[in-house]
């Protein structure tokens, strides 16, 4: 039987490597069931034994976000847990790192504009004991607002069972939410000391993807609609057929402006034949963008 390693002394906990993807075929490898959730953009931090730092040792020194988390961190120090925080920016704010970096670096900013995640946990003196889906679980029981106050919040993985039901969440997650990066992660994934395991194997695997691309395709036809300006009916762009690979994809263009739409229909002559740039969603089973939005013309060279 080996022996379970503790944490290191340098504060520096080896995790499930988290893969950086945007290729479809992993998309398509997924076991189900698997937990998907929009990642905050922001800055690691850990906490431990009471302690703020960032991923490479270095101290929070911010006493206004020690000061909001003081009941976090008396509870990790208290149960002897490590978390894995993300420091992001509220909607709206710029979301440099650069920002959220010299907020935290700096004794007295003001952290207003900051939110904190709760992402992971693990317990000191038995780093591989929980798989991702008991570290959850344990999150939430652990960490309630009665207890820890409503500025942290511990984040909200949704388990999808079916590659349907993922599909669905994804696009969700991009209508609703404006959100493209997501976090999923096989409910058997742990906490690795060491070699990197194989991502999504038996044991499980955590990825971090991006489905909202750009795609480019062959402009085919641009789709009128009579649209009422100033009680005069006037004809404008309602959508633009395109050749994509061996697919024809229609993009609608009705969420852009009326003058935009007028000018895409009066130059429709022009852009017929040019190429259209669109970002879309990837997800399993679709070798074109599910979900797709309309972002420029591009001409050819």
């Amino acid at each position: 039987m080996s022996k379970v390693k503790a944490l290191s002394a340098e504060f520096k906990p080896k995790t499930v490597p988290i893969v950086d993807s945007n290729n479809s075929a992993l998309l398509d490898s997924l076991q189900y069931p698997i937990y998907i959730c929009a990642y905050p953009k922001g800055i690691k931090v850990l906490i431990r034994s009471g302690h703020m730092r960032l991923e490479n040792g270095e101290i929070v020194r911010n006493m206004e976000l020690k000061n909001k988390l003081s009941k976090l961190l008396e509870k990790s120090r208290r149960i002897k847990v490590t978390l894995e925080c993300v420091i992001s920016t509220t909607p709206g704010v710029s979301t440099e790192e650069t920002f959220v970096y010299d907020t935290l670096r700096e004794m007295s900013s003001s952290v207003e504009d900051l939110n904190c995640t709760i992402v992971d946990m693990v317990f000191e003196h038995s780093p591989e004991t929980l798989d991702f889906g008991a570290r959850l679980y344990s999150l939430k029981a652990l960490f309630r607002p009665e207890e820890i106050g409503n500025f942290p919040k511990v984040i909200n993985f949704v388990l999808a069972t079916s590659k349907k039901e993922f599909e669905n969440l994804i696009l969700v997650y991009n209508v609703l939410d404006s959100c493209n990066e997501f976090i999923v992660a096989s409910p058997k994934s742990r906490y690795k000391f060491g070699d990197i395991e194989e991502l999504f194997s038996d044991n499980g695997g955590i990825a971090k993807i991006n489905t909202k691309l750009l795609f480019s395709g062959k402009v085919l036809s641009i789709e009128p609609k009579v649209c009422n300006i100033r009680g005069k009916d006037t004809y404008i762009a309602r959508s633009i057929k395109v050749q994509y690979k061996d697919t024809t994809l229609e993009i609608e263009i009705d969420s852009k402006s009326i003058i935009m739409g007028a000018k895409i229909w009066e130059n429709k002559g022009s852009l017929i034949g040019q190429n259209a740039l669109f970002s879309g969603t990837l997800i399993p089973g679709y070798s074109y963008p599910k979900y797709r939005s309309f972002v420029r013309f591009e001409k050819l060279k």
